[in-house]
């Protein structure tokens, strides 16, 4: 099963585990018919082998293999939940300060999951045309970014070359700004951000975030796209300079960065 159905499935379980209405459950998912609830469900127990709900006069309830699976998948929709909301309250308007002046970040765009979205005819995830980051950061956190944007590449980090390295080390050496958020593949993240390290000396005091995702901005509800992008802002401020790689709302040095896929 590929990550983005994979996720999507876990997403309506949860949604109907807290509801425990196939409507309600459709609803708050924005599906057209509840019978999509009961489509992924069954599809669901069938990919796990196990009963998850069962149905009844007043309704579904639960299963004691459903309340396992709840316990173990409710943390990390809370952690996406939380740090969507905190992304969404950057937007919210205040009384400007003379403190209030916008953080200037250099996005340099490198492809990757993080800018992709899930081809029905190929079954996996492909390139966009045009990044979404700068448009979503703006969205949800304008006027607190003051945004930079350079293209490299679109594409699958497993297809980079050494002409992208070179633009990608290019893009930050010539940066004016110390805030830098490289958009990047999980599959070479780590190779990318050490190659990137050896120039360390030349960086002065920036902040290099290699950024990467397991599922893209576009066309989940819920994505670690978001979470790791909320994140990354945030991280700016605190982060002493160096190079560094954010995944799942974590921030690794490029030596201690596995990929687990």
């Amino acid at each position: 099963m590929d990550r983005s159905r994979n996720f999507n499935l876990y997403l309506t379980f949860f949604t109907l585990y807290k509801t425990l209405n196939m409507r309600k459950a459709a609803d708050l998912l924005d599906l057209s018919s509840h019978a999509l609830i009961s489509k992924n469900i069954k599809q669901m127990e069938f990919e796990l082998g196990v009963k998850l709900f069962e149905t009844g006069q007043h309704g579904v309830s639960p299963t004691a293999e459903a309340d396992k699976l709840y316990m173990t998948a409710k943390s990390l929709f809370a952690e996406l939940e939380m740090i969507e909301n905190n992304i969404k309250q950057l937007s919210t308007p205040k009384v400007e300060t003379q403190s209030d002046s916008p953080t200037n970040i250099h996005l340099v765009i490198a492809g990757g999951t993080i800018d992709g979205e899930l081809s029905p005819l190929k079954g996996e995830i492909v390139p966009l045309q045009k990044s979404l980051i700068s448009e979503y950061l703006n969205d949800y956190a304008n006027p607190h970014l003051d945004i930079l944007e350079t293209k490299v590449t679109l594409k699958d980090s497993r297809h980079l070359n050494n002409d992208d390295l070179s633009k990608i080390v290019k893009a930050i050496m010539h940066s004016k700004h110390e805030n830098i958020l490289v958009s990047h593949g999980i599959y070479t993240i780590a190779n990318t951000a050490k190659h990137i390290k050896r120039y360390q000396d030349s960086l002065g005091n920036k902040k290099v975030f290699l950024i990467g995702s397991f599922y893209p901005i576009k066309g989940s509800s819920m994505t670690d796209a978001t979470f790791n992008l909320g994140y990354a802002v945030a991280s700016f401020a605190s982060a002493k300079p160096g190079v560094y790689i954010i995944v799942q709302g974590k921030i690794f040095e490029p030596n201690d960065f596995q990929v687990k896929l």
